[in-house]
């Protein structure tokens, strides 16, 4: 019987894991939710989760240890030991994916699954902003089917987690609730906004246990102590240690334990929650004011001890969100290929954690939840905060994600650059080079400004697109508008400016391509946003001349050279991927084509781990921008050979750094940009299948424009109604004038009314008659929200047209019963400016075309009917008035019909767009 249970144990695990080959990467994931919350388990020499301590993304060794006992046997799942009575488990099994990393261990005559998990969600602030990974035990299964005597027991101690010197003294805490056991450890005096070797002087490290009934235990105190005290009875003491002392003086941790009691399988898994949080989390520079910013999860939470009950208490939803998330993230990749997939699971993680979701708090203290900002740092590189470079790369794994989310990270650097503080033509590099602080960076340094605006341009129309919004493109229009005139004048020969990867040469092809696409894209927004057709055309017609001469300077033997006319040198024209991802029209589409052809052509010739980003740098590999590259191709077989050379380096072993960006194309070995989020350019394929959405103009110039429309429309219908008045006036007179004379011979009750009009019910007195056929339909809102956006922005409330309408009629002499007048209703009917329904084109204008409500006010009570404008006599003709009327009556009309024709003109000017729906709006709450 056990072995059939452990068969289905290994078998359900194949099946889970047959989604993908099974690849090692340098370096496995574990948690990763913030800059300084990065860890990782180098892979170099084997998978090994309990053979090596856990590293920094820098290689700092980081204190994360985990045993096991069983029937009094113990053993070691996670991290190093010194105890020599204490064998290593076996890792029998591994596999990755988007956002966890899962070991099968085998602890002498029990199994089990150790996952690593990292709650990604940007739909989410609190969620993401938290700086929690999961860690949990599940499957335990005893192998013989033998019920086993099991408890586990893990901790963290004091080295990197909150300081990167071993001298800093430290002090920590303890905390039991109904939910959770959880330590916290920080330095005794914190360093506020203080960096050192890449780790924060300022934070606290928690450690949580989920509690299991009451079979929990906890101890603080000396890592050795604490450890053997497990070993020995399988339980902590409960008791803390309030000796506190620098960290390398008898090595404080912090230790939590679960007796499962004798199980032969577990019932529920056993769930750790590690995290670190520093508050404030950056200092950003605001209107010429320094604030601080504190993470998002604090509008949500009073105390950190709160929100970790929260996440262990939401762990089963995180979960069933988490698998849900790597389905579909798994599933779309694999249709490029299973290799597209491994490289795309390894780089969500450390490009989303890069990140800090903040907040801001009020004079009265109060967190702000509607006032949500995000600060990238460069991890990997230098401390940049918000490097435009690194964003434009990362970008598409957050289009990808949540198209919105990607405007928080935006609009920061556009916020600086449009205050007073800001003073340069050209877009900044970033917002400081000293994360956490985003002080804001207004060197007058020209090296990077063509790669820069030309990013920032790119990146603002790319949220638009995917989002449909075009609020933030608006806000900051002026500032894009002067970075595209800047861009006019320098991108198609740059001379004396830098790429975004080092290189200083004149006439460099990628660079001007990069920045001929952002004035196209200048022009999309343009257009969008409705600007003056000459300001849009001149940058269309910009984009379209640079693109041009670009074509006839740059490409060279059928490829793209690294400069404007040499036949040696060659470069990955990565920044084509901008094109697609707009969907723009500035590069022909025969560029695509042939480029695709000369990298097919080059294959034989490659190097070991692929093409060089460009031959001026003939020994360097970029895996970004062969992963831009591969999204430009026309070819399927030649993107997957794009993509299989960044994943035979990915998966070579090669180097043991966490999943970097530069490496060189020969042993391999990383140059930088380990860990970096500008590996987010792996999800540029995937991104592509976010459809670009018609941009909607913000909320408040909708407004304005409708205020501004309805102004026409009230005005147009007065007009309407007032002449309408006056020409039935007229009408009458002559009517009451001929009547009289003809009465004696003809009684009242034999006056027919003429076909083609609205007939009341013979109760009722006669109307004015109106010929419906005699004049054109006006357009009129084609949609329900659009009519009801007009009603409530332009037309007085039904009691007031009822009295304006009334004085008309007793001036005529008529009560006004058995009388209609239309506006657009709610429902869309079709109405002409004269009140008078529109007949279909079938002949007749329907059921219930009398329709109450909408913009119109002026509602009988007896329902009239319709003559078919088919029953009309046929020498009355549309374009002209009926043939009975009078000379003079028929100039009337035809005066009515010309000023009705000149609001119709003003009508449509000003509901130029009414017929738009509003934006929709995600609740972030």
């Amino acid at each position: 019987m056990h072995w059939v249970i452990l068969l289905l144990f290994l078998g359900s695990t194949l099946e889970a894991w047959s989604q993908t080959t099974i690849h090692v990467p340098g370096a496995i994931p574990l948690a990763i939710r913030s800059p300084y919350f990065n860890s990782w388990l180098s892979t170099q020499d084997g998978v090994s989760l309990a053979s090596r301590w856990p590293t920094f993304w820098n290689g700092q060794t980081l204190g994360w240890a985990g045993f096991v006992r069983v029937d009094g046997q113990s053993f070691r799942w996670l991290g190093e030991s010194d105890i020599t009575s204490v064998q290593a488990a076996t890792t029998t099994a591994y596999h990755l994916t988007p956002t966890r990393s899962i070991f099968t261990m085998a602890a002498g005559p029990i199994r089990f699954n150790v996952t690593f998990m990292d709650p990604v969600d940007l739909t989410d602030w609190n969620r993401q902003s938290f700086p929690f990974s999961y860690l949990f035990i599940d499957s335990v299964l005893s192998a013989d089917g033998e019920a086993r005597s099991v408890q586990f027991y893990s901790y963290i101690d004091g080295p990197v987690w909150v300081s990167s010197t071993s001298e800093s003294a430290v002090r920590w805490d303890t905390t039991e609730t109904s939910s959770s056991t959880h330590h916290s450890i920080s330095r005794s005096n914190p360093q506020p906004m203080v960096e050192q070797q890449d780790r924060a002087e300022d934070g606290t490290a928690y450690y949580a246990l989920a509690k299991v009934g009451s079979r929990n235990s906890w101890q603080t105190g000396f890592v050795d102590s604490i450890t053997q005290t497990f070993l020995q009875n399988g339980v902590l003491t409960n008791t803390m240690d309030t000796q506190f002392r620098p960290i390398n003086s008898s090595t404080p941790a912090l230790g939590l334990s679960a007796d499962l009691g004798t199980i032969s399988e577990l019932d529920g898994p056993l769930v750790w929650a590690l995290g670190f949080v520093r508050e404030p989390a950056i200092r950003h520079v605001n209107n010429g004011a320094i604030e601080s910013r504190s993470s998002y999860f604090w509008t949500r939470y009073k105390t950190v001890g709160d929100a970790i009950d929260s996440f262990l208490n939401d762990f089963s939803y995180s979960y069933s969100k988490i698998v849900a998330l790597d389905d579909k993230i798994i599933s779309q990749a694999q249709t490029i290929s299973t290799q597209y997939a491994d490289v795309v699971s390894l780089s969500l993680r450390q490009a989303v954690g890069s990140i800090d979701v903040t907040t801001l708090r009020d004079r009265n203290g109060r967190y702000v939840s509607s006032d949500m900002k995000v600060f990238m740092k460069d991890v990997g590189f230098i401390s940049r905060t918000n490097p435009v470079n690194t964003m434009y790369a990362a970008f598409p794994v957050f289009l990808y994600l949540d198209p919105g989310f990607a405007g928080y990270m935006l609009e920061p650097l556009l916020e600086y650059q449009a205050s007073s503080a800001y003073n340069n033509v050209f877009a900044a590099a970033d917002l400081g080079i000293s994360y956490p602080d985003a002080l804001g960076n207004s060197t007058s340094n020209v090296l990077g400004a063509v790669e820069n605006s030309a990013g920032m341009l790119i990146m603002v129309l790319a949220h638009a697109l995917k989002t449909g919004d075009g609020t933030l493109a608006d806000r900051y229009y002026d500032l894009l508008k002067t970075w595209a005139d800047y861009l006019v004048k320098n991108t198609l020969h740059p001379s004396g400016y830098q790429t975004d990867d080092g290189l200083i040469s004149g006439d460099m092809s990628n660079l001007a391509l990069k920045g001929i696409i952002a004035i196209g894209a200048m022009a999309k927004i343009a257009e969008a946003l409705e600007k003056p057709l000459a300001e849009i055309d001149n940058y269309k017609n910009q984009a379209s001349s640079l693109g041009s001469q670009w074509q006839n300077l740059a490409i060279t033997s059928g490829r793209m050279a690294s400069r404007y006319g040499d036949d040696t040198n060659w470069a990955l024209a990565y920044n084509l991927y901008a094109a697609r991802l707009l969907e723009s029209d500035v590069i022909n589409e025969k560029i695509f084509s042939d480029q695709a052809a000369f990298y097919a052509s080059q294959m034989s010739s490659a190097q070991k781990y692929g093409f060089a980003y460009d031959t001026l740098d003939s020994s360097i590999g970029k895996s970004s921008w062969l992963a831009f590259t591969a999204a430009t191709t026309t070819d399927n077989s030649t993107r997957d050979a794009l993509i299989s050379m960044i994943h035979s380096r990915t998966f070579s072993n090669a180097s043991s750094n966490p999943f970097s960006v530069i490496y060189d194309l020969g042993p391999g070995q990383t140059q930088g940009g380990s860990s970096s989020p500008a590996q987010g350019s792996m999800f540029s394929l995937l991104a592509l299948s976010i459809p670009n959405r018609r941009i909607q103009l913000p909320l408040y110039r909708r407004v304005h424009k409708g205020v501004i429309a309805g102004s026409v429309v009230g005005g147009v219908l007065l007009i309407s109604a007032v002449l309408a008045g006056a020409y039935f006036w007229r009408r009458r007179r002559r009517r009451r004038a001929e009547e009289k004379e003809k009465e004696a011979a003809t009684p009242y009750a034999s006056i027919q009314p003429r076909e083609g009009v609205i007939q009341p019910k013979a109760t009722a007195p006669m109307v004015p008659e109106v010929v419906v056929a005699g004049l054109p339909p006006i357009p009129g809102p084609s949609n329900e929200k659009s009519a009801l956006r007009a009603s409530q922005l332009s037309v007085q409330s039904d009691s007031e047209h009822s009295g304006l309408y009334a004085r008309q009629q007793q001036e005529a002499g008529r009560t006004g019963k058995g009388v209609v007048l239309y506006g657009p209703s709610l429902e869309g009917s079709q109405v002409d400016l004269l009140g008078v329904p529109r007949v279909s084109a079938s002949g007749s204008s329907g059921k219930g075309v009398v329709r109450r409500g909408g913009l119109s006010s002026l509602v009988v009570e007896d329902t009239p009917t319709i003559v078919p404008q088919s029953a009309l006599p046929q020498n009355e003709a549309v374009s002209s008035p009926p043939a009975n009327t009078t000379e003079r009556d028929a100039d009337l009309i035809r005066e009515v019909r010309e000023l009705r024709r000149e609001m119709q003109q003003i009508r449509a000017q000003g509901q130029r767009r009414s017929n738009e729906p509003l934006p929709e709006y995600r609740d972030h709450a």
